[in-house]
């Protein structure tokens, strides 16, 4: 599992930024909305890891969609599942605790269209997620 999840960081730091910055041109009203609307899930779920995840979930395959790139958009369904297992690997309230903020900060930097600061705000996320999943994975 360890290397799966290697792997999928991998993968999501290659792609993932180019994803936001797409979502960030070219996401339309109703899917900055379906980017926001997990955030308020993600908000509440407090120790409810399985509502927590639900909402990451939600969230990132919203953002591929919002990409509206006819590449980009159908890995979200593609790797829901992945995400499912990575997120329930670091999800944890040490990681709840800079990971809400982090994922705000990537919708309002998609919000603000601007693509730049989505890119970066992204690998912050992934970087800090990483080192999460690596921390779990550790112990």
């Amino acid at each position: 599992m360890q290397n799966a999840i290697q792997q999928l960081f991998a993968f999501r730091s290659a792609v993932e930024p180019a994803a936001a910055a797409e979502a960030a041109r070219n996401a339309t009203l109703a899917q900055l909305y379906e980017i926001e609307a997990p955030l308020q899930v993600m908000s509440e779920a407090k120790t409810d890891f399985n509502k927590w995840i639900e909402g990451d979930v939600a969230l990132h395959t919203a953002i591929y969609v919002a990409s509206n790139n006819v590449f980009i958009a159908p890995l979200a369904n593609l790797f829901r599942q992945c995400f499912q297992m990575s997120f329930s690997v670091s999800s944890s309230n040490f990681h709840h605790q800079h990971c809400l903020q982090e994922h705000r900060d990537v919708f309002e930097a998609i919000r603000e269209r601007d693509p730049e600061k989505t890119a970066e705000t992204v690998r912050i996320l992934l970087k800090h997620a990483d080192e999460d999943v690596k921390s779990v994975l550790q112990k």
